[in-house]
């Protein structure tokens, strides 16, 4: 008898957060994914155990706005590759 799970992706809710480590929900960070050649800066929307949802607001290299605007200002990115956007006084 096989003890395989059975359970179904997608069956349940997946939990999120609204802080996971030094990430937060609604503030800026600098971020990068396989689909970008630079950095872009973007905006928390919704934090999961290891990735956040992020709403792009612009990107450093000219050439990933074509990307930006393919995926509608939304991406996936691992929770590593957010670094917190600093103020300049």
């Amino acid at each position: 008898m096989s003890t395989f799970n059975t359970k179904l992706a997608g069956s349940g809710p997946i939990p999120s957060f609204a802080k996971k480590g030094k990430v937060q929900v609604d503030k800026l960070y600098w971020g990068t994914n396989e689909m970008f050649k630079g950095l872009f800066q973007c905006q928390v929307e919704k934090i999961y155990k290891n990735s956040a949802v992020v709403r792009i607001m612009f990107c450093q290299n000219p050439e990933d706005d074509k990307t930006q605007y393919a995926l509608e200002d939304k991406t996936v990115v691992s929770l590593k590759a957010l670094t917190r956007v600093r103020k300049t006084a």
